[in-house]
Formats: C-alpha cells, sequence, structure tokens
C-alpha cells in the first residue's frame, strides 16, 4: 500500500513537472463577442505564451454560463481544460433548480481575474439630485417605480432586489432579453433605474441622458470620479460588482493549480493587461486559489439570501 502511495505521489509530480505536455482547452461558457469571451481570450493568449504551450478557446453558451461550466465541472481533472465563471454562477447556485454543478464543491478555484464596477442610473430628466432623493421618491409610491435588468437571474436584477431589501423599498421589476435595450428604455424614461457597467453608460452620463446616482463599489472609479459609492451616497451594503475568475475541475493537482495560478497571476499584473481589461471597465484582480475559494463561497450565500428573501424564480 505504501509502494502504491509513493509511485502515485511519484507519478503525479512527474505530470506536474511536464505540464502542459499539450495544449489546454479553454472553455467560454457564453458566445463570442461579449465581455466574458473577451476577458477568456485575454487571459488564453498571454497565459499560452507563458506556458509555451497553445490555448484552444472552446466556446459553449447556454443556459446563462451554466452548460459551459458543467462541461468543465466533468471534464478530466488534470489541468488540461479550464474555463471563466463569473457572478452570474454564484446567483444560478440557489436560482436554478438542479443545477448539475456546485461551484463551491466542483471547481478548483484558480484566481479571481477581475471585477466590474456597476452604476446605478436613472432617467436623466426624472427630478432627483442623489440617491437619497430617489429613495425618498419611491418611498412615496411603493410599487409605483420600476427598474430595468438583462433579466431574470442577472446580476442587475439581483442586485437591484438586494437595493429593494436592504433601502426598504418596492421597485419593480422589468426584465429585458438584453441590457441594451433595457439601457434604451431607462435613458427614454420607461423605466426608472438599471444597475450597468460604467463603459456602456459613460457616455449617456456625460450626456446627461443619464444621471449616475452611486457607483455599487467599495471605492469611485477614475472614469466617473464625481460618482459617490453607494456608502457615500447613504445606502451601505448594496455593491454589486461583476466579476469573472479562472476555474479548472475539482480534482485537479495541487501543483498544477498553484503553476496556473501562477501564471495568471503575473499575466494580469502586467501594465499590458491592465490597461486591457480597463479598456472593458474592468479591473485585475488576481490572487491565490485559496482566496478565491473564499470569495466563491461568500458570493453564492451572499446571493442565495437575496434570491430567497425577495423569492426570485427562474424563469
Amino acid at each position: 500500500m505504501l509502494a502504491i502511495t509513493l509511485g502515485s505521489a511519484t507519478a503525479l509530480a512527474q505530470t506536474a513537472e511536464r505540464y502542459p505536455a499539450r495544449p489546454i482547452r479553454f472553455i467560454v461558457p457564453f458566445p463570442a463577442g461579449g465581455a466574458t469571451d473577451i476577458i477568456s481570450r485575454l487571459i488564453g493568449e498571454r497565459l499560452g505564451a507563458r506556458l509555451g504551450q497553445t490555448v484552444v478557446m472552446d466556446n459553449r453558451p447556454g443556459a446563462t454560463g451554466n452548460i459551459g461550466l458543467d462541461l468543465l465541472a466533468k471534464a478530466p481533472a488534470d489541468g488540461y481544460t479550464i474555463s471563466l465563471a463569473s457572478s452570474g454562477v454564484a446567483i444560478s447556485a440557489t436560482l436554478v433548480p438542479n443545477l448539475p454543478f456546485d461551484p463551491v464543491r466542483d471547481f478548483a478555484h484558480l484566481t479571481v481575474a477581475a471585477l466590474v464596477p456597476n452604476l446605478y442610473v436613472i432617467p436623466g430628466t426624472l427630478q432627483v439630485a442623489n440617491l437619497k432623493e430617489f429613495v425618498a421618491l419611491v418611498k412615496q409610491k411603493p410599487g409605483g417605480y420600476n427598474y430595468a435588468s438583462g433579466g431574470v437571474g442577472a446580476t442587475n436584477h439581483v442586485a437591484v432586489e438586494l437595493f429593494n431589501l436592504v433601502a426598504s423599498v418596492k421597485l419593480v421589476h422589468i426584465p429585458y432579453k438584453g441590457s441594451v435595450q433595457a439601457m434604451s428604455d431607462v435613458m427614454s424614461g420607461q423605466t426608472h433605474l438599471m444597475l450597468i457597467g460604467p463603459p456602456a453608460a459613460e457616455q449617456h452620463v456625460r450626456s446627461g441622458r443619464l444621471r449616475a446616482l452611486a457607483i455599487a463599489y467599495h471605492r469611485r472609479i477614475p472614469s466617473l470620479p464625481e460618482v459617490p459609492t453607494t456608502a457615500e451616497a447613504g445606502v451601505s451594503g448594496i455593491e454589486a460588482a461583476n466579476w469573472y475568475g479562472t476555474v479548472a475541475p475539482t480534482k485537479t493537482p495541487a501543483a498544477i493549480v498553484n503553476r496556473l495560478n501562477r501564471e495568471m497571476v503575473a499575466a494580469l499584473g502586467s501594465e499590458e493587461m491592465k490597461k486591457q481589461f480597463a479598456a472593458l471597465g474592468a479591473e485585475t484582480q488576481p490572487g491565490t486559489p485559496a482566496a478565491f475559494a473564499t470569495f466563491m463561497r461568500d458570493e453564492v450565500g451572499k446571493w442565495g439570501k437575496v434570491v430567497r428573501a425577495a423569492n426570485i424564480k427562474p424563469e
């Protein structure tokens, strides 16, 4: 028994030393062209260069990312299949009945890659100057104001339900099939609030078609330094950034997990990558596998409480 154990350990060590000996498959759980795809390709390109091996991108969209992540969870745990998880999976963990994988248990968490802060925006014509005034306005007429989202279960749906709970208001949810039309209807005044990333909203904030009430983040952002954080604006506890992190199957050998983490952290820390991510409104946030595992567990717990408290049901 001891010999088998020692032999297995030696084989694993030799495998890790030779890693990677062939191309790595990077499952992208969303369609080409979106933020997840762009971030995945940026990471894959730089990772491949650092490892001296090809990283093959494999788009497997569907079910808000869950089809691709299920493929990842069931892939061989040898370091040759990785993927990019995003904030939506922490919501799906509670929202989606019988989700075929557990984002805490079934992944080896490599590193958080990026965070994209979100803005609370309202129509430029709505006569409130700040978040406190908006809350006061909504409280005058419960159910009389609404908010737009990119769809049931989207981060900007569940995050505004958190806002409803914390601020003790009742904004009615208006789901759209995507954020473009949703934001258009906010600008026209048909809907009254939306949570959205700064790159999509910034030009409209500058033009006055949208008013930015607060950034749902722990600090202000360089592109809109005049916009206060939600805590500064008077409503604490509603921070909601979109995040992205790299994952592998759960039993991937620790030596390979650590190698992938080391190369990704180095890539994400480069000035070139920081600039590329900044162009997407994202901040690189590399860290340890343990830190990402804790973060994932905390995110699943946080959004699970909101899904249950707000009684959110999948479509």
